[in-house]
């Protein structure tokens, strides 16, 4: 009877000493879990980013440089905004697109592609989504695939300087891409961009 109790008090004092230990095991250990988050963190970032940008090859040195960062949260921050910058610095130019295949065009389209006093031909939301499905429901620049209602379309050649409503003058653009290239300060545009918010809603570690 006697060593019974014992046990069942040694069990009792054992539970005491380690439940705080169990309870705040992510504050004791913190640098562990850390690491082990910013790894998953990382990888759901790159599993995404090659996902979903194609076009664009990101540079992921930025994980090393910020290893000396004992906050979790702010390695996520500058991590994000490393590789947003990249994604707003992405070189690109805007050239002549592919045309479309002239089984797919009909009776007005010629007449309608050149400007007339300034004003947009009648069947544009038909070009744009046309234009769309040429470019395979994807974004020129970066290559994310996009709704048609979500995209953006751009002429190549603006109407001011001699463009016309052909196809091969019309590119298509997700709204971040779309930004980007109308953008007169890149620096302000970045903070905004659908990307950023898309990638720190993978976070770990939630702020």
């Amino acid at each position: 009877m006697q060593l019974g109790i014992e046990f069942v008090l040694s069990s009792l004092f054992v539970i005491i000493i380690l439940l705080p230990l169990y309870l705040y095991r992510k504050r004791i250990f913190r640098f562990l879990y850390d690491k082990n988050d910013i790894s998953l963190f990382v990888k759901n970032i790159q599993i995404y980013l090659s996902n979903n940008i194609a076009n664009i090859k990101f540079d992921y040195s930025i994980v090393k440089k910020v290893e000396h960062e004992h906050d979790s949260r702010i390695k996520q921050t500058l991590i994000v905004e490393d590789l947003v910058s990249q994604f707003a610095n992405f070189s690109y130019s805007l050239g002549t697109q592919r045309p479309v295949n002239k089984d797919n065009l009909w009776a007005t389209y010629e007449q309608e592609s050149k400007p007339l006093n300034g004003k947009s031909p009648k069947d544009l939301i038909r070009r744009k989504e046309v234009s769309w499905r040429r470019d395979h429901e994807r974004c020129n620049r970066c290559g994310i695939k996009i709704r048609l209602m979500e995209s953006h379309l751009m002429l190549v050649k603006p109407i001011e300087k001699g463009g016309t409503y052909h196809f091969e003058n019309m590119a298509i653009f997700c709204s971040d891409c779309y930004r980007l290239l109308n953008s007169k300060n890149v620096d302000t545009t970045v903070k905004d961009l659908k990307l950023q918010d898309i990638l720190m809603d993978k976070a770990i570690i939630q702020f």
